[in-house]
């Protein structure tokens, strides 16, 4: 016997489409191993349309009607034009969120986070604008609202950076944190130091998936900003907004800035 769960899905980027492919293609795994049956009944996205069935949507159409051009014809009811009234509407025990990054204030994700909480749904998003710019505040409407707030996804992709430091280091104090967070970088500057040049390198990150279609917000540092800011205030219990992290991107990085720096025996990451 299977508990049914309904979401409503607010992006349908790489991530949103990736998600309903992993849930068709997992579905039976998950009612016997779970025992959860996944119904979706609401997808809103940017530029394809919207869908809104509450007895369900068929996700291999819904990702059919994407690659076609609209999701509007899988729609039963009219989906109002104001995305926040749309939230209160739907009936869904969840709204997952995975609309585009905007850093420095997390809108308009942080008011679809908000709406979503208030109006009694569980929220998921892998948006890191709402949790940089407000964890605190919606960490506290989740436990009034009593619903969970679950944004693991936001750094690290699938791997549990949070509950690592939430549950599994009871009593440990993390007082500082290093590394590499942004992977598109990472590869552009790479290919850099074989020869490429930067648009080129750009070119091939996006080519294989990594870099989106705008890589602004990672070769100007902002994905990495929002990262090391949501980490600072989840496991080190800061109240740092990415106005207030140093910030520089890698535009002005030429390759024969990077041939010297290795000629130094040093790199630039």
């Amino acid at each position: 016997m299977s508990h049914e769960r309904t979401f409503m899905l607010l992006g349908l980027g790489s991530v949103g489409r990736a998600l309903l492919q992993l849930i068709n293609e997992k579905t039976s795994f998950i009612t016997q191993h779970y025992g959860i049956h996944f119904k979706c009944v609401a997808i809103g996205t940017a530029s394809h349309g919207a869908a809104w069935n509450p007895d369900g949507i068929d996700l291999s159409a819904a990702l059919h009607q994407y690659a076609s051009g609209s999701l509007d014809p899988l729609s039963t009811e009219t989906v109002p034009s104001d995305t926040i009234e749309w939230i209160q509407a739907v009936k869904a025990d969840f709204l997952v969120e995975l609309t585009v990054l905007e850093p420095l204030t997390g809108q308009p994700a942080l008011d679809y986070l908000r709406a979503g909480l208030q109006s009694g749904k569980h929220v998921v998003t892998a948006n890191k604008g709402p949790i940089a710019n407000a964890y605190r505040e919606l960490t506290e409407l989740a436990r009034r609202s009593g619903r969970m707030l679950r944004f693991e996804s936001t750094v690290m992709d699938g791997i549990p950076i949070f509950k690592l430091g939430q549950c599994g280091l009871p009593g440990a104090e993390i007082h500082r944190l290093t590394g590499i967070l942004n992977s598109t970088t990472h590869l552009i500057l790479t290919e850099m130091e074989q020869g490429l040049s930067m648009e080129a390198a750009i070119k091939k990150a996006q080519s294989l998936g990594i870099a989106e279609a705008d890589p602004s917000n990672d070769i100007d540092g902002w994905d990495a900003t929002v990262k090391i800011c949501i980490l600072a205030n989840v496991l080190m219990s800061a109240d740092l907004r990415p106005s207030d992290i140093d910030r520089s991107g890698i535009r002005d990085i030429t390759p024969a800035l990077l041939r010297e720096t290795m000629r130094r025996n040093e790199r630039i990451k």
